[in-house]
C-alpha cells in the first residue's frame, strides 16, 4: 500500500527481528510468523510482528481447545516518532485485510501494558486496537516468570482480541467488555506537566450595574426618548395571535 513517501510492505522476519529489539521499548524478541513494515525513503519507519503465543492458556482459553491453533498475537507494534498521528491505526488496519486473505479463521491477541514507559507515563490504554474494532475482555493476571535466569515480574495488560471471521465472535470464551477509559484527573495532570506554559487563575468577571450601565449609553441620539432599560428578569412574553404562520420579513 502507498503511502505518502513511502509504502507499507511485507518484510523479512529477521529485519523485523533486528528493529524490534533496537527500536520497541521492550527491547527483546519475540516469535515471529508473519513481519509487515513502514518503508519511507529507503527506511524502515515502523514494524508489525504476528506470532504464535508463548501461553498455551491463552490459545486454548480464547475459543476453547478446537480453535488453539489458529491463534496467533500481534506482538511488536512499533513507529517512529516522526510518522503522522494516525499512521498506527492506518498501518495496523492494512496488515489485518493482508492477513485475512490466506488467513479467514485466524482469532489474533493483543495486549496494551498497563505500565509507565517511555513515552506512556500512565501506561497503554490499547487505543489503536478499538479504533481498529477489536474486542475488548478485561485485563490480565500480573504474574512471574524465569528469563535468562532472572525472575521478572509482568505487569497486567488490556486484552483485545480480533476474528478475521466476525462469524467466529459468537465463540469467544471470554466476556466482552466496553473499552477502558482513563480519569480525567489522571490525563489532566499529565498534560499540566507536559505544558510548556505557564497556569494562571481565571480572569475575575467585571459585571456593572444595569444602572450604571443606563447611565453611560446616555440619552438616545434619535428625536425619540431612549427606551426603558428593562432587565432579563423583568422581562414578559406575549403570546402571539393565533393564525397561519407569517413568513419573515426580507432584509
Amino acid at each position: 500500500m502507498k503511502i505518502k513517501h513511502g509504502f507499507f510492505a511485507k518484510i523479512d522476519k529477521r529485519l523485523a527481528r533486528l528493529a524490534i529489539i533496537e527500536k520497541h521499548y521492550l527491547h527483546r524478541p519475540c516469535p515471529i510468523s508473519w513481519a509487515w513494515g513502514i518503508v519511507i525513503g529507503e527506511k524502515l519507519k515502523g514494524v508489525l510482528t504476528v506470532g504464535r503465543p508463548c501461553s498455551r492458556t491463552v490459545c486454548e482459553g480464547v475459543c476453547g481447545t478446537g480453535r488453539a491453533a489458529d491463534v496467533y498475537e500481534l506482538n511488536r507494534l512499533w513507529l517512529d516518532e516522526s510518522l503522522p498521528c494516525n499512521s498506527e491505526s492506518m498501518f495496523i488496519g492494512w496488515c489485518l485485510r493482508e492477513l485475512r486473505k490466506t488467513n479467514r479463521n485466524m482469532i489474533l491477541v493483543s495486549y496494551a501494558d498497563t505500565k509507565p514507559s517511555e513515552g506512556a507515563p500512565e501506561g497503554h490504554l490499547g487505543i489503536v486496537y478499538m479504533a481498529t474494532n477489536w474486542t475488548y475482555t478485561g485485563t490480565s493476571v500480573r504474574f512471574a516468570d524465569r528469563a535468562h535466569g532472572q525472575v521478572i515480574e509482568r505487569s497486567t495488560k488490556h486484552r483485545y482480541v480480533y476474528f478475521a471471521n466476525h462469524a467466529d465472535k459468537k465463540l469467544l470464551a471470554w466476556k466482552t467488555l466496553p473499552y477502558p477509559k482513563r480519569s480525567n484527573r489522571g490525563e489532566k495532570a499529565h498534560l499540566r506537566s507536559v505544558c510548556r506554559y505557564e497556569f494562571l487563575p481565571y480572569s475575575k468577571r467585571h459585571i456593572a450595574s444595569e444602572a450604571v450601565v443606563a447611565e453611560a449609553i446616555g440619552p438616545s441620539p434619535s428625536k425619540h426618548p431612549p427606551l426603558p432599560f428593562i432587565s432579563y428578569a423583568s422581562a414578559k412574553v406575549l403570546r402571539l395571535p393565533a393564525g397561519p404562520p407569517q413568513a419573515l420579513p426580507q432584509a
